[in-house]
């Protein structure tokens, strides 16, 4: 069970743990033990002054009270920032190696309210909408290069779709297509090196071509 202590515990435990003082409101033995079963899971560091939460063998973690809610999302402001804007799951559990006691609600919240955050989600796109065969081809390139002295020197595969109809082409020459069909509307590929790089912009340029890496709308 976790465990949640205001700021009048915390000092308790911080008065126990340095000179062995009982609180006054212990009045039983089992009181007594309780308090002392709760106390031996903390340690006090006299260095920074703050009282730790002995997580294991050689591990201490910062510890926050009820009354430290403010500390403690600004302590999970700090480290959000600090290990670059990191997704809820993986800051949740760098704090768990920090502090103890921080939950995956606190961290979510921190995450969505987080604006720099906000802005790297994925924008709303519009989806484009293809009504006849060979209107836009989606295509990409398979990197054979590792491999190219075993297989007679070819070092690319050029894969093509036909978005519509799914028709996918293999052939070893990417024009025997277009000669064949003709040019398509829209040509689609992803943002890779091999698609986004001088000589390709260069190319559209030359043939005047309307070239963008990234849309969110397509008309």
């Amino acid at each position: 069970m976790r465990i949640i202590l205001t700021n009048s515990e915390r000092d308790e435990i911080i008065l126990w743990l340095l000179c062995e003082t009982i609180p006054g409101m212990i009045v039983s033995s089992n009181d007594l033990k309780s308090f002392k079963k709760r106390a031996s899971r903390f340690f006090y560091c006299t260095v920074k002054n703050q009282l730790l939460y002995k997580g294991g063998t050689d591990v201490y973690l910062r510890f926050f009270t009820l009354d430290e809610e403010q500390f403690k999302k600004d302590f999970i402001t700090l480290i959000h920032v600090q290990n670059e804007h990191d997704g809820r799951d993986r800051l949740y559990y760098f704090l768990k190696s920090k502090a103890y006691g921080i939950t995956t609600r606190e961290t979510s919240d921190m995450v969505n309210g987080c604006e720099i955050c906000r802005s790297r989600r994925a924008l709303v796109t519009i989806p484009i909408i293809d009504v006849h065969k060979r209107e836009r081809y989606i295509v990409d390139l398979v990197d054979f290069r590792y491999y190219s002295d075993v297989n007679d020197g070819v070092k690319w595969m050029l894969v093509m779709v036909d978005t519509l109809s799914k028709y996918m082409w293999t052939v070893p020459a990417i024009r025997t297509i277009f000669m064949t069909f003709g040019p398509c509307f829209l040509l689609h590929s992803d943002n890779g090196r091999e698609f986004c790089n001088d000589t390709t912009h260069h190319l559209f340029s030359s043939l005047v071509l309307q070239y963008e890496i990234y849309c969110r709308k397509t008309i």
